[in-house]
């Protein structure tokens, strides 16, 4: 066989046997990074929700919740919010309000407007 040939196949294994390990050190960064975000989201949505759907508020204050969960942009917060299944309305006094889907089967929605 051609030196250039032999040469050609051992540069070709080397790449393929190096490049394996590095794919799979990859995804399994990129799998960690991925459970690590999941896994904040749903401690949030828990949270959000354990705070939606207590017996002592009908409804929650935008900046209340944003005191209580510090760190969170504003935008990031309300998509969790989104997704605890909250749902936001404004106060007479133009004070962003979320209140649980659950709450609003429970109360109503002219009664959680008019707090």
């Amino acid at each position: 066989m051609d030196e250039t040939v032999v040469a050609a196949i051992i540069g070709a294994l080397a790449g393929l046997f190096g490049s394996i390990p590095l794919s799979f050190l990859s995804y399994r960064l990129a799998l960690q990074k991925f459970e690590s975000e999941t896994r904040l989201e749903n401690q949030l949505r828990f949270i959000i929700t354990k705070m939606l759907l207590s017996e002592e508020w009908e409804s929650r204050s935008f900046e209340t919740i944003k005191g209580l969960l510090p760190g969170i942009p504003d935008d990031e917060l309300r998509k969790c919010l989104i997704a605890a299944g909250a749902v936001s309305s404004r106060r007479k006094d133009g004070k962003e309000m979320w209140t649980h889907l659950e709450r609003i089967e429970k109360f109503g929605r002219s009664k959680l407007d008019s707090a």
